[in-house]
């Protein structure tokens, strides 16, 4: 119902029925935690999705689950808060590392990049760069472009135009 609600642009609708769960006692699964947290970003009710981010972290190793780790990180990133997306993918990165043995795919990788360009506050910009190469994926293309976006807001056009010159398959207009 929530995710029926929050996919229809009916986002206080969505709070409303995740209240209804809560007061009546029910099991908060991932799914609905998923579900969720979108609304909690439109409505712009930072407030509430930190509450669901405690009750995540307290509460069946929620926390854990992919699509709980990656509504946390759009809720942060779409409110303007890339600061906490942040941290959020960098703890769940380091717990599936000890956890599964499990690594931040290139995908995961261009969409906190892409969120970290937009905002200012987040200043640690570089440390993202040393990650990428630290997993092995400063030769993917998608990983590429976005390195090459985010320099040049730096004013660091050199970065970008180095990585630009170590691409090998260029796309070229036709």
């Amino acid at each position: 119902m929530i995710s029926s609600f929050s996919q229809s642009d009916r986002f206080s609708e969505a709070l409303d029925f995740f209240r209804l769960m809560v007061l009546k006692g029910d099991e908060l699964g991932c799914f609905i935690i998923a579900s969720v947290l979108p609304s909690c970003s439109h409505l712009e009710r930072l407030d509430i999705g930190k509450e669901i981010h405690v009750y995540a972290l307290r509460n069946n190793g929620l926390i854990e689950n992919s699509f709980v780790g990656r509504a946390l990180i759009d809720m942060y990133c779409n409110y303007g808060n890339v600061e906490g997306g942040w941290r959020v993918f960098y703890c769940i990165s380091g717990r599936m590392i000890e956890v599964v043995g499990l690594l931040p795919n290139t995908t995961s990788m261009v969409s906190v990049m892409s969120g970290c360009v937009q905002c200012k506050a987040f200043s640690s910009k570089e440390s993202i760069h040393g990650y990428v190469i630290k997993l092995s994926f400063e030769e993917n293309r998608y990983v590429q472009n976005a390195l090459m976006d985010m320099y040049p807001r730096k004013g660091k056009i050199d970065i970008s135009e180095n990585i630009f010159n170590i691409i090998e398959d260029k796309d070229k207009e036709k």
